[in-house]
């Protein structure tokens, strides 16, 4: 038996210790639902997530304290993230998603002047909208050539957004990866 195989035949033995009953939580206490009042967690809607509520839950389950480190290998938008900081926890996430990917930095960065921050998210904000509506009329297959923007290589993109709505969020995106304020958030 390899190293691996124990290891792997280990953790599945620890399966009836930390398991939890999905069948006894509330729907709000597993799904997205529980991030819709919380602070941090409620700055951003991503219905295909969990709760704070389900990550405090296995933390506390799995007896992890600050002497562990937690690895999200689906970070989202940084609910383990954010529950493992709150609780002195070290812990890393991976997003491929580059949206996600800028609100789980984002919202992980705890340590921000809020009033600078919010001068320079008015200014984002009053920018992207300009852009969007000089670029409205611009078709989508011309669109990417033309602001030399690139589609993300997502499969079936159009099943996640309307080609209008991809088209503003990439402006969106592409505003908030050239802007300067990345630098002073933490998170360029």
């Amino acid at each position: 038996m390899t190293d691996y195989q124990k290891k792997s035949m280990d953790f599945v033995g620890l399966k009836d210790k930390y398991e939890i009953s999905y069948l006894d939580l509330k729907p709000e206490e597993i799904t997205f639902k529980g991030k819709l009042n919380e602070p941090v967690h409620s700055w951003f809607r991503l219905t295909p997530s969990y709760s704070p509520y389900l990550v405090r839950l296995i933390i506390q389950r799995m007896e992890l304290g600050k002497d562990k480190k937690v690895l999200e290998p689906f970070a989202g938008t940084g609910t383990t993230l954010i529950e493992c900081k709150k609780a002195g926890i070290e812990s890393f996430g991976v997003e491929i998603n580059p949206i996600l990917h800028t609100i789980a930095k984002g919202v992980t960065n705890w340590d921000l002047d809020l009033g600078k921050v919010g001068d320079i998210f008015d200014s984002l904000i009053a920018k992207t909208e300009m852009d969007i509506e000089k670029n409205k009329e611009i078709d989508l297959e011309s669109f990417p050539a033309k602001l030399n923007i690139e589609i993300p290589k997502i499969h079936d993109v159009f099943r996640w957004w309307k080609p209008e709505i991809l088209r503003d969020l990439l402006i969106c995106r592409n505003n908030i990866v050239n802007w300067e304020f990345l630098k002073i958030i933490g998170i360029s």
